[in-house]
């Protein structure tokens, strides 16, 4: 069951990663990336709610102070990486991204040992420094393809990989420390989400000079953060029940790997990113580690 669940989210994080890189391409400004997620967010608590109801009913909203401390981070890194993404997305190539996003193996490899005694071997060594190169690589042909990297786009790149990963291992936690249905943990997330962020965006939005670009409210653009939603609360939901059931260390690399293949595909053919030597290598070293990482 647990990796059916990763099959779901799989192809849910495929399908909102491609929405997502469409919906980038006309966001500037910091305002405007926080006014496309929080709508994600409030769509996708709203789909949440009416989970939560249909399954567990009225009564299964209540939070004990533990929950609510995880449902919190998961809210603020979950946010710290939708927000960082629009940018990247417009900044970096599709592919350099699923690859820089696999460093979180190593993140969420190192808490499950700390936190959860879960063993690092040898094999998982060797597989992290290997997606340390593989990264490396990749971002020579991001430079190829986008150029060179800036300071800002690196900063972005940081944020947004430390919010995906710490998101993802916020799951672990909440399945591990609590008896809490994973449904009521996805609501609570894109819920708190859209509050800190909501109210972010108050505090900002008047100031500068630039106005809101009208498209963003457009009935094509809606259509977008809509489908979006939909894709990011699978994927979430996924997660989260499936973390129940696979080691942290080995579903994270697992799920990632696996994206890496079809994310190349769908990068190639619908964003017409073509694969040349530099990438191929990335991608085969960055599969040897996934390999090494789940033995």
């Amino acid at each position: 069951m647990g990796y059916l669940l990763l099959s779901f989210a799989l192809f849910a994080g495929l399908a909102k990663g491609y929405v997502g890189k469409l919906t980038s391409t006309k966001v500037e400004y910091f305002k405007d990336a926080l006014f496309v997620n929080i709508i994600r967010c409030f769509l996708c608590g709203v789909l949440g709610f009416f989970v939560v109801v249909f399954q567990n009913g009225f009564g299964a909203f209540s939070l004990t102070l533990t929950e609510f401390i995880i449902c919190v981070f998961s809210a603020i890194f979950n946010s710290m990486f939708c927000v960082a993404w629009l940018y990247a997305y417009k900044n970096e190539a599709y592919m350099f991204l699923s690859v820089f996003t696999m460093l979180g193996s190593i993140v969420t490899g190192i808490l499950g040992l700390v936190v959860y005694n879960e063993p690092i071997s040898t094999y998982k060594i060797i597989g992290m420094v290997l997606l340390v190169v593989a990264v490396y690589i990749m971002s020579l042909y991001n430079n190829t393809i986008k150029g060179k990297i800036t300071l800002s786009g690196l900063i972005t790149l940081i944020i947004g990989g430390l919010g995906t990963t710490l998101a993802d291992f916020s799951q672990k936690v909440y399945r591990a420390e609590t008896t809490g249905v994973s449904s009521k943990f996805t609501f609570y997330t894109y819920f708190i989400a859209f509050i800190v962020q909501f109210l972010v965006w108050l505090a900002i939005k008047n100031r500068g000079s630039q106005k809101q670009p009208s498209f963003l409210k457009s009935k094509k653009y809606i259509a977008f953060y809509v489908i979006y939603s939909i894709f990011l609360y699978i994927n979430l939901l996924s997660k989260t029940i499936a973390s129940s059931t696979i080691p942290a260390s080995q579903m994270y690399p697992l799920l990632q790997g696996a994206n890496l293949i079809l994310s190349a595909v769908m990068a190639a053919v619908l964003m017409k990113e073509r694969l040349n030597t530099k990438s191929i290598i990335s991608i085969t070293i960055a599969l040897v580690a996934i390999f090494l990482i789940t033995m």
